[in-house]
């Protein structure tokens, strides 16, 4: 209850097991979601992405995912990005 009421969400991260792993929490919606793009940028450190394709998935938030996709788009330069509903 009182994480809802300071706005506190969960940064989690699927393991190789299939299970949620949870990485981190921040406060905010937006801080959340970029949250995951610093993971992804932390574990992609060096490595060249451009010509790979990443696939965003989403519960019923294609809004989110599309932030998510433009912020890939924008920090990583990778222009093939696939957004599915889970």
């Amino acid at each position: 209850i009182i994480g809802t009421l300071i706005n506190v969400k969960p940064v989690l991260h699927v393991d190789n097991d299939g299970r949620l792993v949870p990485l981190n929490n921040v406060r905010g919606r937006k801080k959340a979601l970029l949250a995951l793009v610093d993971q992804m940028q932390s574990r992609i450190n060096g490595f060249e992405a451009q010509n790979d394709t990443i696939c965003i998935s989403h519960g019923d938030c294609p809004e989110d995912a599309e932030f998510v996709a433009n912020q890939v788009k924008e920090r990583f330069g990778i222009q093939n990005v696939l957004i599915n509903y889970v």
